[in-house]
């Protein structure tokens, strides 16, 4: 069982053949289970609001493109379809923000 202050007292030893010694306290308690959960939602929450930013970020060439060839409606449709891209990242980062304060 964990102890309630998570404290840690171990050794461990490294190549060059000393151990160093040393211990840690952390004011929470939660298990591995709740860890990892959070973890993995907060690197799939990130992953998705970096994604996206991308994508928003790569549509400036094809709307440039769209411009130049006198493509200006198809260029408005993407640069509307380029502010949902960016406006969803937005609402990604504050889910982000409050997934992690919880």
């Amino acid at each position: 069982m964990e102890n309630p202050n998570h404290d840690h007292n171990h050794s461990h030893s490294h190549a060059h053949n000393h151990t160093h010694e040393h211990s840690h306290e952390h004011g929470h308690v939660h298990t591995a289970d709740q860890s990892e959960g959070k973890d993995k939602t907060l690197m799939l929450l990130q992953y998705n609001v970096d994604h996206n930013t991308h994508h928003a970020d790569e549509l400036n060439s094809l709307i440039e493109a769209m411009r130049s060839a006198g493509r200006d409606e198809a260029a408005s449709l993407t640069e509307q379809a380029q502010d949902a891209f960016r406006r969803g990242s937005e609402l990604l980062r504050e889910a982000l923000a409050a997934y992690d304060n919880n």
